[in-house]
């Protein structure tokens, strides 16, 4: 019986900790924008530099 337990727990362990890490690689939703998705913009239209440079002095102005 106390063997019966002990594997059900285990199992019961590790499916929590193998459906709890599956989502650790994605992007973050929102406003928050990270460097990779800048640099990819910037790669994709060199104009957009200037619009992250007004987009600093707009963050400071408010």
């Amino acid at each position: 019986m106390k063997d019966k337990k002990f594997k059900i727990f285990a199992s019961a362990l590790a499916s929590v900790l193998l459906v709890g890490c599956n989502d650790l690689d994605t992007e973050p939703l929102g406003a928050v924008v990270t460097s990779d998705q800048k640099e990819e913009v910037v790669k994709n239209d060199p104009e957009m530099v200037s619009a992250s440079v007004t987009g600093i002095t707009a963050m400071f102005s408010v």
